[in-house]
């Protein structure tokens, strides 16, 4: 006689099924809610959304997918989906030069120029190769020089001509070694680094050298456009209230450029605590989780493509991306051996994977959490307040927002800072960036998109005439700056045609209804805003002019941010 099995056993035995299938996964029943509603307002078939991994003590305690992957075939994320990463992707990059140097095939404190002869000396001696990893360089990124040139990075743009690029420029941004700043064009010059030691490509050494050892078969760094990826989510941008296909052609991969899911990730982040590649040495992970140092031995909070900061007392190591329709994080907190991985697929400012994986952090690791002491950095004074990246958005009257707009100047880099109301929302531009500023309390405002900006205000009733700024854990003031207005006649001796040899291009400025305007190829029109004698701001960038001995216009400099110095000269 054959015995049916009992109703128990069935589900055990299909539940079983299920998850080795991946069509459900494990999950803490207290939590899973919680985590759910962080995601819920994503989790719709006409949205893109997320993927999520949870990790704890070594196992995905729960796994998802949230939204969309695909809107033209309604194709679901789920933790398979493969994600463009953007800069998520440099903690790849730097990794790889970590393993050469080990190998003995190069030195961190080697010159730049060892490497790249077509880089001049005079402009590029005394940069080293660790400043590349630790955004110390001083080399302008390359975004900023393209955004300035009125060019894109697409399939069209090679390393032929990014070195060329480069190689235009007559300084650097500033001493290498003095400032952190954030370039792109240091983690592209690691790459082809990697290249050039190693005979192999960038996608052919990490594979060969960290993807297949890891069992990271999803994995790779697209250096081809046309390559076909499976279980690709699509990377959408977020315009006029609707959803727009971004189709990124951009094939230099090294600042960014890396495919992969959540599961993949997953692998690598568990690497952290049991290494098995290079030596298979813890050293080699002490050697890349350790931040640089300035020239003064100031310490950054930047290693090898990570960032090792603290949230709510817990260290926390972390590199988030986001590029070309697509938003990334990899948060981990090492000491209680739980990380949070979420890959996005879209720009929009409600797709904040950063703020989405510290809220599940949140729900995880609400009994570990310290509080967090105020800190001073840069001789700045940081309120608590200036530290708190959590909350609820809060309601605040327009007339309170309006009294927060202006155009402000960082007291140090003298970066131009606009801050304006769009969509009764308060805005902030700044080096091109535009981010949305979102109220946590009447002064404490954070930044909603590419730039994580916590913003602290006087009083409402106080026009600001000094705002402290936090991006990055760096603690900065910005200035109020009273704007000069000018004259038609006085407008019209900035008028004329101008030409950089630093990127190749030709800016036309004009005079129109009082206005002065610039326009560059493939760009529309941008007015400029007068701050004082000789400088202007146009889209968050500084125009600073320059006379000749009869006190004509000559030719000017722009200062972008991320790329300063880029030369203008007039020629009619």
């Amino acid at each position: 006689m054959i015995r049916r099995p009992s109703a128990k056993a069935l589900i055990l035995s299909l539940t079983f099924i299920l998850i080795n299938s991946g069509l459900a996964y494990p999950q803490t029943p207290d939590f899973a809610p919680r985590v759910d509603a962080v995601f819920a307002p994503l989790d719709k078939k006409d949205s893109p959304g997320c993927a999520l991994a949870v990790v704890q003590h070594g196992k995905i305690v729960y796994k998802r997918g949230y939204g969309m992957a695909n809107l033209d075939y309604n194709l679901p994320n789920t933790p398979a989906t493969n994600f463009y990463i953007a800069s998520s992707s440099k903690q790849f990059t730097a990794f790889s030069i970590a393993l050469l140097e080990r190998q003995g095939k190069l030195s961190l404190d080697d010159p730049v120029t060892k490497y790249f002869p077509e880089l001049p000396a005079s402009v590029y001696g005394p940069v080293v190769i660790r400043q590349l990893i630790h955004h110390t360089s001083g080399i302008p990124d390359y975004f900023a020089l393209l955004e300035i040139a009125g060019r894109s990075g697409d399939d069209r743009f090679t390393q032929e001509d990014f070195l060329d690029l480069l190689a235009r420029q007559k300084t650097l941004n500033f001493k290498p070694g003095d400032q952190f700043l954030y370039s792109n064009s240091g983690y592209l010059l690691l790459a082809i680094l990697v290249e050039r030691v190693s005979g192999k490509s960038l996608r052919q050494f990490t594979t060969q050298n960290i993807f297949d050892p890891l069992g990271m078969r999803h994995t790779f760094f697209r250096d081809d456009p046309t390559v076909i990826v499976p279980n690709r989510a699509s990377g959408y941008s977020f315009e006029n209230g609707s959803y727009k296909f971004h189709a990124a052609t951009f094939a230099l991969p090294g600042s960014g450029g890396l495919l992969t899911t959540v599961e993949d990730l997953f692998l690598w982040d568990q690497n952290f605590y049991h290494n098995k590649l290079g030596d298979g040495t813890p050293a080699l992970l002490t050697e890349i989780q350790t931040p640089g140092r300035l020239n003064n031995r100031k310490p950054l909070t930047y290693a090898f493509g990570l960032e090792i900061t603290d949230y709510k007392g817990l260290k926390m190591v972390n590199h988030a991306g986001a590029s070309f329709g697509y938003r990334a994080q990899l948060l981990r907190f090492p000491e209680q051996e739980f990380s949070v991985i979420c890959l996005c697929n879209s720009d929009a400012v409600a797709m904040s994977p950063d703020r989405f994986s510290r809220e599940v952090a949140d729900i995880y690791l609400s009994k570990e959490f310290k509080q967090q002491a105020a800190s001073t950095a840069n001789g700045v004074s940081a309120s608590s307040s200036a530290l708190n990246v959590e909350g609820k958005p809060i309601r605040v009257p327009d007339t309170e927002l309006a009294s927060r707009t202006g155009v402000f100047q960082n007291r140090n880099t003298k970066t131009v800072w606009r801050l304006f109301i769009k969509d009764d929302t308060l805005h902030a531009t700044v080096a091109g960036l535009t981010v949305r500023l979102e109220p946590l309390t009447h002064t404490h405002f954070r930044g909603v998109g590419d730039l994580p900006v916590l913003m602290d205000f006087p009083a409402p009733e106080i026009k600001p005439k000094t705002i402290t700024v936090t991006l990055n854990g760096n603690h900065s003031v910005l200035d109020a700056i009273d704007t000069v207005p000018l004259s038609a006649e006085e407008l019209a001796g900035y008028a004329g045609e101008y030409y950089s040899d630093d990127v190749d291009a030709t800016y036309k400025l004009y005079v129109d209804g009082g206005q002065l305007f610039v326009k560059i190829k493939n760009k529309p029109a941008t007015p400029l805003t007068p701050l004082a004698r000789d400088q202007f701001e146009a889209a968050g960038n500084r125009l600073n002019f320059e006379r000749d001995a009869s006190g004509k216009i000559a030719r000017f400099g722009i200062d972008a941010g991320r790329a300063a110095n880029v030369h203008f000269e007039k020629r009619r």
